[in-house]
């Protein structure tokens, strides 16, 4: 006998077609029901009046499964693998000034450019832990990262060589404003196995310039566009760039000249987008932004993705949001250190200005954590809906563990589940379950 998983989501496209999503599973089991027969009896949970034919492909979309299977186990197992993860991961910051002074940073700028010291502090670090894992993961962040180009280039090779010898895997991705990601310094980054960029536009060139300027007040959007067209005609299939929206009253009204100055990078696999609300974290934001800041309404992302719904052939949102672990922040997690220009340790990437929040010390090729580590680590009993949540395999419980352990922090991803499931339909990511003659 089987049963639907409690982790599966069930939603209706435009079609009256049934979208399938189970968040155990992730983005490979998507998939749709086409046929209203086969409809009615699943909503029914009469699963085992299906074809032989379908059951089989829902069971090997992990959207049911047999009934003897304890899903809250499962939940169990997946979480420890999640929050103790076989890949040591390092978040460095190679500078921590920037070329742009955009209205929204929370960031101060105020240190400089990695030493020698703590550049060599932090190979002797990897050299030292490596063989414990299966492989290392760096995330390059700043400041903008590319300013110290140097330094960036000289741990990731060292980085690649120690992953070598010890036989271990190596990835890395950036945060970079792109302004100075010409072609070259793309390829360059790519062969030091750097192959997934975020990069931030926000609107049309109007737009993002009265955002995101250089510090002389300079424009950015037309150089950032650019390097982006240039890497577009690259013959190479082995990078993913992440083009990330910051959302504002603003850009409501120019929604859709920006979607054409982007639709052309959404419809290249290479290339997905992320929408975001502007957050005054620690009270930055410039003042006259402050009024634009979404964060007052209920739901401000569902205004987001229905503008993005209207659209004839959705885009190309990020996927893997949706795969298991992927709500929980990285600084809820162990093994997961943020190394500051100065060689200081912290968890988290938006909670590294204040020396109050360091939480440990990097000294020869070691790191000593301090008693703070422990608040950082996410606790999925934070959550009272834990168990009984379809959500529960991707947020974890607990996203973010700085917030107030009273608040409620359901994710934006699981309050816009329908429409994000119909977007993502819409630009052709769901298998048809019971389609062709074998149903």
């Amino acid at each position: 006998m089987d049963k639907i998983s409690k982790f599966t989501k069930a939603t209706y496209n435009e079609k009256e077609e049934l979208l399938l999503y189970n968040s155990y599973v992730g983005e490979y089991s998507f998939c749709k029901i086409v046929n209203q027969s086969n409809i009615a009896i699943f909503l029914k949970g009469n699963i085992n009046d299906l074809s032989n034919c379908l059951k089989i492909f829902l069971k090997e979309k992990g959207i049911i499964i047999p009934d003897f299977v304890d899903e809250n186990k499962l939940l169990d197992n997946q979480y420890y693998r999640i929050m103790s993860p076989q890949v040591l991961r390092l978040t460095i910051n190679p500078t921590e000034t920037c070329n742009f002074a955009c209205k929204y940073c929370y960031e101060n700028h105020v240190l400089n450019k990695m030493s020698e010291k703590t550049q060599k502090e932090i190979l002797k670090l990897v050299g030292n832990k490596i063989e414990n894992f299966t492989g290392l993961h760096v995330s390059w962040f700043g400041g903008e990262p590319l300013i110290n180009r140097e330094c960036l280039l000289y741990l990731s090779k060292n980085f690649l060589k120690i992953s070598r010898f010890y036989k271990r895997r190596y990835s890395a991705d950036m945060t970079t404003n792109a302004y100075l990601l010409d072609y070259d310094t793309f390829e360059e980054m790519l062969d030091c196995n750097i192959k997934k960029f975020q990069i931030t536009v926000d609107g049309t060139e109007a737009l993002h310039d009265s955002q995101r300027y250089l510090k002389n007040g300079g424009g950015t959007y037309r150089q950032i566009m650019d390097n982006l067209n240039k890497i577009m005609k690259s013959k190479r299939n082995d990078f993913e760039i992440t083009i990330r929206v910051n959302f504002t009253e603003k850009l409501y009204s120019v929604f859709d000249e920006f979607y054409r100055s982007i639709e052309k990078f959404l419809y290249d696999y290479r290339f997905n987008i992320s929408f975001y609300t502007v957050k005054n974290i620690e009270g930055k934001v410039a003042q006259d932004l402050k009024k634009d800041i979404l964060d007052n309404r209920e739901n401000p992302m569902a205004l987001i993705y229905k503008l993005i719904y209207d659209k004839p052939k959705g885009l190309n949102l990020k996927r893997d949001m949706l795969n298991p672990g992927m709500g929980l922040c990285y600084g809820g997690k162990n093994n997961n250190y943020v190394i500051k220009a100065d060689g200081s340790v912290f968890k988290c990437t938006i909670d590294f200005e204040d020396k109050n929040n360091q939480v440990g010390i990097l000294n020869d090729g070691k790191i000593t954590l301090l008693d703070r580590w422990y608040s950082y680590i996410s606790d999925r009993y934070n959550c009272k809906e834990y168990y009984s949540c379809f959500f529960a395999p991707v947020c974890t419980g607990d996203p973010c563990p700085k917030k107030n352990r009273n608040e409620k922090a359901c994710s934006f991803l699981k309050e816009n589940i329908d429409v994000i499931l119909c977007i993502l339909d819409k630009y052709k990511e769901f298998d048809i379950a019971d389609g062709g003659d074998r149903f």
